[in-house]
């Protein structure tokens, strides 16, 4: 049914008075207990008919009569002249009264009964949070099943695992049922009054889709606690991944092994040459396909000193276009052979980030060894990784070694699914909730940003709200003139956001007058939850930047950022 609520009148020559409360289901048709004020002369059994504009037909109420109408009839139809009853009827009688007329409902005394529609809705509402209770139930259960098997458990710590949540599932439906169906028997002794069409409405179409959503995910779960822990093992299966790298002063060369076996030897290399040239100097990449347990991609990208058709643009260009390419969660393993850093791009760097290395942007040097076993996705620290220290140049002279043997394992089969959670549980330790830059350079950046303030961060968590606070010395010169520096993420501004009564986050200082050069130290802080026109702040790098322009209406002034006036390093006078 609908809760439209409607307020009737009935209306008489003299003034309208409010006669009934009227809960809309279907049809328009009401009841009027009349009270009116204004009187007749017709006697009891005469027709009477109070919409006549002009020459209403009324009864004597002298005589104590009033205009009694046919249930259902339409407007117009002329009513008869009775006594009213001694007494308003009970709420009881008043719902059978409503029951008869069909689709309405109609309450004679609404100050002093709780509406039967109310009533009914709160029990609709009690229902669904019945529902909403076992549900949380079930999916707690089901939490505690995948905590039995990621431990990796004996047979009877899973089996007994299994059984507990098997029965608590059970337990908590067959009391979900109980309390339901006794609820729903309460519903229907109460209506027992009302007809068929009612009763069908009472039983919920949102009731029964509830319950066959629940009926699924039990069903569900049972399926699963009735695989025992043999079984599992069976449908599972572990895959290791090793990688070593050795630069053209350790050894020369990068290996890949799948349990214990050298991988992607019989997979073709893709290079930059167009005639298919085998090229191993730089960085080597091979993709694993970890369900098939094989490497399906190797490529060769020579980030070293390539000239001709192999050259360091050509080369970044496609190593990025590879890096972009692929999805969440893939893994590729990296490795150099030769050299092959001395014409890798900050971008690439950047994008290499973005597969969990933390050694990329600084630690490995001119000819030194590096291999990592990348996952798309994971924040720098978070994968296993290893580089051969600095190599002096020109010449190999010493001081660098191939890496260690680098290895990860990961899951294949039924239990496939643990290895997400084994990456989440490595972003999670690999990087802060809480993460700080320092700037220390001195920045006159003007209508423009602000490129010492740059900073790349990492959000691990898809649906969470940044916190940002921001610090720096601001100067705004000149007479009558003004500047603005907004925070901006990925070049947006922070969208405005309701929920945290939030919007862009800035600075603007106006100087009213006299030629002023003051330095002021404040403090700009806010959250940022989405970004300008709805773009995504999600999981993943995301970088912070500080653009300055003038603020409206006034002129601009002369801006900077920071305060160098002697020249000294951080931790001095300056």
């Amino acid at each position: 049914w609908t809760s439209t609520v409607l307020r009737r009148s009935c209306r008489h020559t003299t003034m309208p008075v409010p006669c009934a409360l009227v809960v809309r289901l279907a049809l328009l048709a009401t009841v009027c207990w009349g009270t009116t004020l204004a009187t007749g002369n017709i006697t009891e059994g005469g027709q009477c008919n109070e919409f006549i504009v002009g020459s209403p037909l009324l009864c004597n109420a002298s005589m104590g009569l009033e205009c009694v109408y046919p249930l259902g009839a339409p407007k117009g139809t002329a009513g008869e002249c009775k006594t009213p009853p001694a007494f308003r009827p009970s709420i009881a009688t008043a719902k059978k009264v409503m029951y008869l007329q069909g689709n309405d409902f109609v309450f004679v005394d609404e100050d002093k009964n709780k509406t039967a529609l109310s009533w009914l809705l709160d029990t609709i509402s009690d229902l669904k949070k019945e529902l909403a209770a076992t549900k949380t139930e079930l999916r707690d259960a089901k939490e505690e099943l995948s905590k039995a098997i990621s431990t990796r458990a004996t047979k009877v710590e899973v089996n007994q695992a299994l059984t507990v949540a098997s029965q608590k599932a059970s337990s908590d439906l067959s009391k979900a049922t109980t309390s339901i169906n006794t609820k729903i028997a309460g519903v229907e002794t109460k209506i027992a009054a009302t007809d068929a069409s009612v009763k069908a409405k009472v039983s919920s179409a949102q009731y029964v889709s509830g319950m066959g959503s629940i009926n699924a995910k039990i069903g569900s779960l049972q399926s699963l606690t009735n695989t025992d822990h043999s079984t599992l093992t069976k449908m599972t299966s572990s895959l290791q991944i090793q990688a070593q790298s050795a630069g053209i002063c350790d050894g020369n060369f990068f290996r890949v092994l799948i349990n214990g076996k050298p991988a992607g030897t019989d997979v073709k290399v893709v290079t930059g040459f167009k005639s298919g040239r085998p090229w191993s100097r730089g960085i080597n990449a091979y993709k694993v396909d970890l369900a098939a347990g094989r490497v399906t991609d190797r490529w060769n990208f020579d980030t070293c000193c390539g000239s001709g058709e192999i050259n360091a643009a050509s080369e970044n260009a496609r190593l990025a276009a590879m890096l972009k390419s692929q999805k969440p969660g893939t893994v590729i393993v990296f490795g150099i052979i030769d050299e092959g850093l001395n014409q890798l791009y900050d971008e690439n760097r950047r994008l290499l980030q973005d597969y969990g290395s933390k050694f990329i942007m600084s630690h490995i040097t001119y000819r030194a060894s590096w291999a990592m076993i990348g996952v798309k996705g994971l924040p720098p620290g978070s994968v296993p990784e290893d580089h051969g220290g600095f190599t002096p140049k020109p010449g190999c002279l010493g001081g660098g070694r191939k890496t260690a043997m680098i290895s990860e394992r990961f899951t294949q089969g039924a239990l496939g699914w643990l290895n997400d959670a084994m990456y989440e549980r490595r972003a999670l330790q690999a990087v802060r909730k809480t993460q700080r830059q320092v700037f220390w350079s001195y920045d006159s950046c003007k209508n423009n940003y602000c490129g010492s303030r740059r900073w790349r961060f990492y959000k691990y968590s898809e649906d969470s709200t940044l916190k940002i606070t921001y610090y720096d010395n601001f100067r705004c010169a000149g007479s009558g003139v003004s500047c603005r520096w907004d925070v901006l993420i990925d070049q947006k501004m922070c969208g405005r956001d309701g929920s945290h009564d939030v919007g862009p986050l800035r600075y603007d200082y106006y100087v009213s007058g006299g030629n002023m050069n003051i330095h002021q130290g404040a403090t700009i802080q806010g959250y940022c939850r989405t970004l300008h026109n709805n773009a995504r702040l999600g999981k993943g790098y995301h970088t912070f930047d500080v653009f300055e322009r003038s603020s409206p209406q006034h002129n601009h002034g002369n801006p900077v950022l920071g305060w160098n006036w002697s020249g000294q390093n951080p931790g001095g006078t300056s």
